[in-house]
């Protein structure tokens, strides 16, 4: 009996201790020298109106911080998406900071229809001393309304 405990105890830090080796490896492959954090999302404002907001946090003072290309999709049965628009950094420079540790804001807001569903791929960068790194988040997806 003691036997079939020790070999249970056994098997089930065995389970726990390669769970945790598989989840690390999947962090690492998501790390970056530049980039610590990251998110953006998608709110739904009045008059039809969908504001994309993103927030990067570099692993220092980064020489450029920000969002490259926010790409927004659109759909009227959330189910099946399209590519609508791209907004690059080079159009909207209010996409990208300089000489920060972080940037927070909401550089694009545009106009949807009502009814429609919206989300974005937004490619997050950062970089230093002319090494970047760039990831791409996905937002929620919102309905814009009246």
């Amino acid at each position: 009996m003691k036997h079939k405990r020790k070999g249970l105890i056994a098997s089930v830090l065995t389970f726990f201790m390669l769970g945790g080796m598989i989840a690390v490896a999947y962090a690492a492959t998501d790390a970056s020298a530049h980039l610590d954090a990251y998110r953006a999302g998608c709110t739904a404002l009045s008059g039809s109106m969908v504001a994309v907001t993103v927030d990067v946090d570099g692993t220092g003072l980064m020489d450029d911080i920000g969002a490259v290309n926010i790409h927004v999709y659109r759909s009227t049965d959330n189910k099946h998406f399209y590519h609508l628009r791209t907004f690059s950094y080079e159009d909207f420079p209010a996409m990208m900071t300089h000489n920060a540790y972080y940037y927070y804001d909401t550089p694009i807001t545009f106009q949807g229809v009502a009814g429609c569903y919206y989300y974005a791929n937004v490619d997050v960068y950062a970089a230093k001393d002319g090494s970047s790194s760039t990831r791409t988040y996905m937002t929620n997806v919102v309905q814009a309304a009246n």
